[in-house]
């Protein structure tokens, strides 16, 4: 079951949908928006806006902080670091690469 927008909001909650208001602010507005958003409600639930060739969608949930360090081995480990190199694969295995 998809969820719906939030049946409460708080005053001032900034709308990331409204592409004529928000999007089109002031980067400071839009950055104080996103603050707010990040300090209050970090992952929100917003409704999809009306757009003239794309049927209303059923919403979407905006993330708008990370964890700064993953408890469950994501991607920010040590083993990433020893596998990739300068955005390349590289192979574990030495046999694998070509003057291996």
């Amino acid at each position: 079951m998809m969820p719906s927008a939030p049946a409460s909001t708080w005053a001032g909650r900034p709308d990331v949908s409204d592409i004529e208001n928000l999007w089109t602010a002031p980067l400071a507005d839009r950055a104080a928006a996103f603050a707010a958003l990040r300090e209050r409600e970090p992952v929100s639930f917003f409704s999809e806006p009306e757009m003239s060739l794309l049927p209303r969608g059923p919403g979407y949930w905006a993330l708008t902080r990370r964890q700064a360090r993953s408890s469950n081995g994501s991607c920010t480990t040590d083993s990433r670091k020893r596998w990739v190199r300068n955005g390349q694969r590289q192979p574990s295995d030495p046999a694998l690469t070509p003057d291996g």
